[in-house]
């Protein structure tokens, strides 16, 4: 699967809140996640464990870079994740742990996420689902750019790195 993002920091999530509602996105719900991430020597690797949609594991490689970022991504729905961890931690080495409240807004086919990320801040995340190669990311990154202007976000607070950099260069590593 594939899908584009654009990530920023952001000040005041209740303004994006009700910028969102103002648009007419639709309330997804409040998530708790924790993302933890192993060290792998291409892309991503993490144990995700959401309040709504359970517990995967799912790997993602992606070019980081300034603006929207596309994603090639595999998703596997875990049911012992206690045990799956401890399996991981035998095999792989431990890189990065992100935990972060998450509000779900969905606007036609892009997701807005409102995120409260534990020793990083606030920031929000629009996503969309990529389907044709060619006209799907356009068309996407023409949506992304739309919200960008709609919330008023800054060049400058867009942030071109995942959360889990984040993490690891806020504990100096």
């Amino acid at each position: 699967m594939r899908n584009l993002e654009l990530k920023a920091r952001v000040d005041d999530l209740k303004r994006l809140r009700n910028i969102a509602v103002k648009l007419g996105a639709a309330f997804g719900g409040k998530d708790r996640q924790i993302d933890t991430f192993y060290k792998v020597p291409e892309g991503r690797f993490k144990i995700r464990e959401s309040s709504i949609t359970g517990n995967e594991l799912i790997a993602y490689s992606r070019c980081d870079k300034g603006g929207s970022m596309e994603s090639e991504y595999e998703r596997v729905r875990l049911y012992d994740v206690s045990r799956f961890k401890r399996l991981l931690g035998r095999a792989m080495d431990f890189e990065a742990l992100v935990v972060k409240q998450r509000e779900i807004f969905i606007l036609g086919n892009a997701r807005i996420h409102l995120d409260e990320v534990e020793d990083l801040g606030s920031f929000i995340e629009f996503e969309l689902e990529l389907e044709d190669k060619e006209t799907g990311t356009c068309n996407a990154q023409s949506i992304i750019k739309e919200l960008t202007r709609l919330f008023n976000i800054k060049e400058e607070n867009i942030v071109a790195c995942s959360y889990a950099d984040l993490v690891k260069a806020n504990a100096g590593d």
